[in-house]
């Protein structure tokens, strides 16, 4: 067995690091555009976010989804999606799940809504040049957080990005919640 701090097991802890950091530099999001343009199953659709979005899945488990059938049919019956047509879900689905799935990850499924569709109000973008906008702008931030670390130790960077994580959650809330007092 290794020892815990043994110079082989670092060796192990960075390289493992540095293709997490690969991984994450090559991510990229599909532009609406390059959405399918046929209509799609229940599985296909599943599929399909779940392959774009794996990246995002915990390092240790690949098999981890971030979405599942049962969650779409959740999300129709909540109206968080509308329904699909005959069964067939269109590009429209796709693009809200692939915004949902990465920002379920901070916020609840309410608070998910009430964000895109903040954002599609004061954007005044129509929902393609919107759902393009947050694939450009969480590129950046998964480019951003990942490029930082390359000359950083990583157990050093663990507390600042949590706390982050903690502020930009209570910032999120907190404009939600102004939102509110206006309507």
């Amino acid at each position: 067995m290794i020892e815990r701090n043994s110079p082989l097991q670092k060796t192990r802890r960075q390289q493992r690091l540095e293709k997490v950091r690969a991984e994450m530099a090559a991510f990229t999001m599909p532009r609406y555009s390059r959405l399918p343009e046929i209509e799609l199953y229940m599985d296909q659709l599943v599929n399909c976010v779940n392959r774009v979005l794996a990246p995002l899945s915990s390092a240790d488990s690949s098999e981890e989804l971030l979405l599942t059938k049962s969650m779409v049919n959740n999300y129709v019956k909540q109206r968080v999606l509308p329904p699909p047509e005959k069964k067939r879900y269109d590009r429209r689905h796709l693009a809200m799940l692939l915004m949902l799935c990465p920002l379920k990850q901070v916020c609840s499924i309410p608070e998910c809504v009430q964000l895109l569709r903040l954002t599609e109000r004061q954007s005044g973008k129509t929902p393609q040049q919107n759902y393009d906008a947050f694939c450009a702008s969480l590129e950046s931030a998964v480019h951003s957080c990942f490029g930082q670390q390359e000359h950083a130790a990583p157990q050093g960077l663990i507390l600042p990005r949590m706390t982050q994580t903690i502020a930009d959650k209570i910032f999120l809330q907190k404009m939600l919640y102004c939102e509110d007092c206006e309507e």
